[in-house]
């Protein structure tokens, strides 16, 4: 299904630099180097859909060039000084300001603006826009209580508003509903249909947590959900860790605007912005998070930023973008993560060497039979850059010494 952006464009009064985004009706990809305006860019688009698409206000561009028109030849009919003067110079400013700031600055350009305004009013669509610093916050359920009002008049409000923090309670409610349908009701349809929507979430989220022996469990007396995987302990939605809160902020509240809208995934169309969207993740979920997201809402045009070669190269047919050379790319996803990291982020490939180098180290380390040899070798190697690797990496680095002291030491 086509997508609705085409095209961005934003002029700098500041820098002799101009934005121009040819977005094809596709996924977008922004990257650039910290300081470049990713998240600025993705402000001024969000602001920009919501004053024309959301929040609806305004006159016709129309009516307020006419407004201009008339306030600035009644402002240069009137004496200077008078009060018919200040009125109209203070309404014409006004009407300026008007102008500015709904037609002004980004430029959008869409397939079909109208038919995405008709959307979010019928409870079809979404506008949302998911920031850097997001974290989950779902609070625990307290019952079976209705959260969400789904009168057709208050859809463009639930499109609008940040829903995730009810996910439990809806997932407890639809146990409930579940209950009765068996118990009460006979209802076995509604049952089973229950039971498949909570099977096709608890795969989701396995693929998420790329455990397969991940469950979801629901504890009735307590009122509550446990997240499971062998050989951990259960944990709740209440202490997701930073990177699956992260992921979480975004699918609980999505997953809950099909819910109130009562449609499906594949159902739901609209424009999705997120910030930062590697933030937290492990690199196997850098690469998974993006095209689960486009997979599971295939009629969503997604906008995001990223500073990660895994998010880069994870999509096909996607349009990335570079916000400091100002160049366009089609889907890199066959290209490696070392052609991306260096031609686009321009990050020397000595950086993904050595990060394989610490794999393997880290790798050697846990065996239980040392290869000293090879530890040795791959120390060596590293010890010229001690002071350019992230924490995490030192700590190999430094494990790996004090196994070759103890070693030289005879230590066993």
């Amino acid at each position: 299904m086509s997508k609705f952006l085409n095209s961005i464009s934003r002029s700098s009064e500041i820098k002799s630099e101009n934005d121009n985004i040819d977005v094809s009706n596709k996924n977008l990809i922004i990257t650039g180097g910290n300081g470049c305006g990713k998240t600025t860019l993705l402000n001024d688009i969000y602001n920009k859909l919501s004053t024309h698409l959301i929040q609806r206000k305004h006159q016709p561009k129309s009516q307020v060039e006419n407004n201009i028109k008339f306030f600035l030849n009644k402002k240069e009919n009137a004496v200077k000084g008078s009060q018919e003067y200040h009125q109209a110079n203070q309404q014409l400013r006004y009407h300026q300001a008007e102008l500015e700031r709904v037609w002004g600055g980004i430029q959008l350009e869409f397939e079909d603006a109208n038919k995405l305004s008709l959307l979010l009013s019928e409870g079809k669509g979404v506008i949302a826009f998911f920031r850097a610093d997001r974290q989950a916050s779902i609070q625990a359920a307290t019952g079976a209580n209705k959260i969400i009002s789904t009168d057709e008049s208050n859809y463009l409000s639930i499109s609008n508003q940040e829903l995730g923090n009810t996910f439990e309670q809806h997932l407890a409610n639809l146990k409930t509903r579940q209950s009765f349908a068996k118990t009460h009701d006979n209802n076995l349809k509604l049952f089973n249909s229950i039971e498949n929507w909570f099977s096709e979430l608890e795969k989701n989220i396995a693929y998420l947590m790329e455990d397969t022996t991940f469950e979801l469990k629901f504890n009735p007396d307590e009122f509550k959900f446990f997240l499971t995987q062998q050989g951990k302990k259960p944990y709740t939605f209440q202490t997701l860790s930073s990177g699956y809160s992260s992921i979480f902020n975004i699918i609980s509240d999505l997953i809950m605007k099909t819910e109130a809208f009562k449609i499906s995934p594949s159902e739901l169309q609209g424009i999705v912005m997120i910030d930062e969207i590697d933030a937290h993740l492990h690199v196997s979920l850098q690469r998974k998070i993006l095209p689960f997201l486009t997979k599971t809402y295939p009629s969503i045009q997604f906008i995001v930023t990223t500073h990660s070669p895994f998010v880069i190269g994870s999509l096909e047919d996607s349009i990335i973008y570079d916000l400091s050379s100002k160049q366009h790319f089609k889907d890199l996803s066959s290209y490696s993560y070392e052609t991306i990291i260096e031609g686009l982020l321009g990050v020397p490939v000595v950086s993904v060497s050595l990060e394989k180098d610490i794999k393997r180290l880290s790798l050697l380390i846990n065996e239980d039979n040392h290869d000293i040899e090879a530890i040795d070798e791959i120390v060596q190697k590293l010890l010229p850059y001690r002071d350019k690797l992230d924490d995490e990496s030192a700590i190999f680095l430094i494990k790996g010494m004090n196994l070759l002291k103890c070693k030289a030491r005879g230590d066993k």
